[in-house]
């Protein structure tokens, strides 16, 4: 199913391995995976979804909620708590590829880091990417 660009998430976002990167291909995180606690946050405020668009690179720098750092609580810094193995977070440098890219429901890499990216290669988005 086409979108932008008629590219698939696995193209397009960096969450599913897709976009432009300097660097490797980012495993997603798995979905059964819980940020813990849900509502945990650095002591700057941040929450998961800061690291989620930021990378990891300060995971363990500041503790938060429960004493924890992201490392420990966010499932992108591969904490939280899982079924599955500990992911790697996209790198600081990746771009979603087209940046507004959406799939032929109208979801965004936003939809596959929430939810994975198990479809990441059955609905091609905009442009045909």
């Amino acid at each position: 199913y086409a979108g932008t660009q008629g590219k698939t998430a696995s193209q397009a976002c960096c969450v599913c391995g897709g976009g432009t990167s300097g660097g490797p291909s980012p495993s997603p995180p798995p979905p059964s995976c819980s940020n813990s606690p849900p509502n945990w946050r650095d002591s700057y405020g941040d929450s998961c979804q800061w690291y989620v668009n930021n990378g990891c690179e300060e995971a363990n720098d500041y503790a938060g909620t429960q004493g924890k750092t992201a490392s420990q609580a966010c499932c992108v810094c591969g904490g939280g708590t899982s079924g599955g193995p500990s992911p790697s977070p996209p790198p600081p440098s990746c771009s979603n590829s087209p940046p507004n890219w959406r799939d032929s429901y109208g979801d965004s890499c936003q939809w596959y880091v929430n939810n994975g990216c198990e479809e990441a290669n059955d609905y091609a988005g905009t442009q045909g990417k």
